[in-house]
């Protein structure tokens, strides 16, 4: 199964918002390789 490993992100100003919640997204609910873990990093 493939993973990404790297990603960019490119938004409007007025959408700044929503980079912000799909930050938090990344830090703390998207599933990650390791069975069971969450978050990046």
């Amino acid at each position: 199964m493939s993973w990404v490993a790297n990603l960019m992100l490119s938004v409007a100003p007025d959408d700044g918002a929503n980079a912000e919640k799909f930050d938090r997204w990344l830090s703390a609910e998207c599933p990650r390789r390791e069975e069971g873990s969450l978050g990046y990093g």
